[in-house]
């Protein structure tokens, strides 16, 4: 038996789905995509330890780190990294040594991950990417973890595998995917990243693209609506918070924000500019786009933004749309032991 997992590595989430090759479907798991020094993991006031501890406990270069944090538990420090550095970060190995720590195996026969679009197309970062995720990790000091085979895709391709071979999409319309141009839309935290996807299954570089107008940036705007309307604004981890767990309301000041308006504001805005982007690279494409694949963190909130570029297409959405990249990953490395 082959254990196969597939692993994306958000600014946002970290989101894993495992499992043996031939198991019908990944197990999948998400967390918040902050870790940090575990010295800096504020202490509960109600009797935590380190059997119910928040987040997951892992050693990095020695280290002791927490990972999948949230970021209201994090003390005098800044828990997201929004930069091109941060794949290979310490924080970023914390959240790989997490993931992997998760599947509850001590070797991984392949460990699929992505990288947006801009830096795939770059060889070195995927052979660098491959290298800190190949070999032996010592993740605790008496755990350690094979991978043994690494595999590097653009971000957005696992959707579109995710689509094809994940039980949300209908049998018709997945044979159709196989047969037509898609075009793959994920909105992540720091990038919205696109992959059009011909006929075949064929991945089309020149097409595909990363745009810098994602989910924090619709957060930024969010908090500035809601600044220049109360006087007040909440912190863009929060709005965050609220964002992912479908909170509808928060409190500034003793007045109740109702946020579904805020943030789909805030997301036309942001939205346009990044839709308008993408738009711009895809002029040269001659082929009709049938399907529209959502996926990410910010797919509902850029939904309307795709209806309306894309009227004529179909739109494509599964019911968790941030784990459809890694269970894309997961089917793909799959694949490869069938």
């Amino acid at each position: 038996m082959a254990f196969v997992t597939g692993m994306d590595i958000g600014y946002g989430n970290l989101k894993i789905a495992f499992g043996e090759a031939l198991d019908p479907a990944p197990v999948c798991e998400i967390y918040p995509a902050c870790a940090v020094p575990a010295e800096l993991v504020a202490t509960s006031l109600f009797g935590a330890d380190t059997e119910n501890e928040t987040g997951i406990r892992v050693q990095v270069h020695g280290k002791s780190w927490m990972a999948g944090v949230p970021g209201d538990a994090v003390q005098r420090h800044a828990p997201r990294q929004l930069h091109e550095g941060y794949v290979g970060s310490d924080a970023w190995t914390a959240l790989a040594y997490a993931g992997i720590l998760m599947t509850g195996q001590t070797v991984i026969d392949r460990l699929v991950v992505g990288l947006p679009v801009q830096h795939y197309e770059d060889p070195e970062r995927r052979q660098a990417l491959k290298e800190v995720l190949q070999g032996v990790h010592a993740v605790l000091p008496k755990r350690s973890i094979e991978v043994r085979q690494v595999q590097v895709v653009p971000q957005p391709v696992g959707a579109y595998v995710d689509a094809i071979n994940g039980s949300w999409c209908p049998e018709p319309v997945q044979d159709r995917l196989a047969e037509e141009t898609s075009l793959v839309v994920d909105p992540g935290f720091f990038s919205l990243d696109w992959t059009l996807v011909r006929a075949g299954g064929r991945y089309a570089a020149l097409a595909s693209g990363s745009s810098l107008f994602a989910v924090s940036q619709v957060l930024s705007e969010a908090r500035k609506i809601i600044a220049d309307t109360y006087g007040k604004a909440p912190t863009v981890a929060q709005l965050e918070n609220c964002l992912q767990n479908g909170r509808e309301h928060l409190y500034i000041f003793n007045q109740d924000v109702v946020l579904p308006p805020v943030f789909e504001q805030a997301a036309q805005m942001v939205g346009r500019e990044a839709l308008s982007e993408m738009r711009g690279m895809l002029r040269q494409v001659d082929d009709p786009i049938n399907f529209i694949i959502l996926a990410g963190g910010g797919a509902r909130l850029y939904t309307p933004m795709a209806q309306e570029v894309y009227p004529d297409s179909q739109i494509l959405m599964a019911d968790h749309p941030e784990l459809a990249n890694a269970q894309g990953f997961w089917h793909l490395g799959a694949q490869s032991f069938v």
